[in-house]
């Protein structure tokens, strides 16, 4: 990520090594300090590809400063790089963070909202500093007081980056609204759970929209006990896939964001107050539930796990 802070910073502006230095110093030293040893070899790589060259200026004293600047193809360069950045870039979060303050250097509002979409689909992947038996511990699992402080901060640091991520892609692609969900995926019997809630007449996967901070887990934990009596067992919960659908009776350029999990329950399944009618679907019934929860049809179906 070097290389990409020096292209960035010198996309702004021209400037002498020890500005650079400063400018990265202050985005990431606090994470990886940049050091002489480090800057230097990079500018030259840099300089070498033909990406960065410099020119001597007169100092304020008597001796000239030298001064580094951005050629056409060292633009070019950081275009492709913001556009197309590697899996550890989207992936770690000091490295993404780099990549977030060049991102509106790239002119390409879709690019733009592509490079978003990535970090946003790695973040809806659960996940966990700590793993029993393959899956991922949550904080109230964690043997310990601070292990515990380390995953609640993680998952309301997540949580609001999530948030934030749906507005931004949403005001990118066109300022459409993003209504942001969470549905649990329970199938019996090649059937699936769906429920209608009261004054509706169409049926939905079970689930709701966030309140809050709340993460994915949070929230489907909350909705399905709501909507449905039963207790959601969190060591259960496995991610089965996100999908985005618009659809009638949605705001103009509304777009429903619903991420799918499944899970094992305790207790008994019945209705709430808040729901008129559950009914157990095939894939016969897909059109008696909306766009976004189409698509989720189609995919049971093609994997065979719907009748």
């Amino acid at each position: 990520m070097l290389e990409l802070s020096i292209l960035g910073f010198l996309f702004e502006e021209p400037l002498h090594g020890y500005e650079l230095k400063a400018r990265i110093q202050a985005l990431s030293g606090h994470i990886r300090p940049v050091s002489d040893g480090a800057l230097y070899p990079a500018i030259s790589r840099l300089a070498k590809a033909g990406l960065v060259d410099q020119r001597t200026e007169p100092g304020t004293g008597a001796a000239p400063r030298r001064v580094l600047f951005l050629t056409e193809a060292g633009r070019d360069e950081l275009y492709v790089r913001l556009g197309h950045p590697k899996e550890a870039e989207i992936t770690d979060g000091q490295r993404f963070f780099t990549l977030l303050a060049f991102l509106h250097h790239l002119p390409d509002r879709a690019g733009q909202a592509a490079v978003l979409r990535r970090r946003q689909a790695f973040l809806d992947v659960p996940a966990s500093f700590f793993y029993r038996d393959g899956e991922p511990v949550r904080a109230e699992r964690a043997p310990s007081l601070f292990r515990q402080g380390m995953l609640r901060i993680a998952r309301a640091t997540g949580a609001e980056e999530k948030k934030w991520l749906a507005e931004a892609i949403g005001e990118l692609e066109g300022g459409a609204v993003l209504i942001d969900t969470v549905a649990w995926v329970r199938i019996e019997g090649g059937r699936i759970l769906c429920a209608r809630p009261r004054g509706k007449d169409v049926f939905y996967i079970p689930g709701g929209k966030r309140e809050g901070a709340e993460s994915d887990l949070d929230t489907l934990v909350r909705e399905i006990e709501e909507e449905l009596t039963v207790r959601i067992d969190p060591e259960s919960v496995a991610h089965a896939g996100t999908y985005e659908a618009g659809g009638p009776g949605l705001p103009d350029g509304a777009v429903v964001r619903m991420a799918c999990y499944t899970a094992e329950f305790t207790g008994e399944l019945r209705a709430s107050s808040e729901i008129e009618d559950v009914a157990w679907f095939s894939y016969a019934d897909r059109d008696r539930v909306p766009p976004v929860d189409q698509l989720l049809f189609d995919d049971l179906k093609a994997s065979g796990e719907l009748a």
